[in-house]
């Protein structure tokens, strides 16, 4: 299982993955999604469920920083 969300200001997809995601199949499937979605120019985050759960703090700031990153202003 996993649960997609979304940050249309950083064009940033967020994905928490369940241990199923490191099945070859499903490895495959990520990839052609991850490339459809640089094509509409929206980054992919990947985290682990079990992350989620054993430090949330730090994933909320790794997202935090990802969508800084994503949303500052180019130079």
């Amino acid at each position: 299982m996993c649960w997609i969300f979304y940050c249309p200001a950083a064009r940033l997809a967020i994905e928490v993955d369940g241990e199923m995601h490191g099945i070859d199949t499903n490895i495959q499937h990520d990839r052609l999604r991850d490339a459809w979605l640089m094509t509409q120019n929206i980054g992919t985050l990947r985290i682990l469920a079990r992350d989620v759960l054993e430090d949330l703090e730090a994933v909320v700031w790794l997202i935090v920083g990802e969508c800084r990153t994503r949303s500052a202003p180019e130079n």
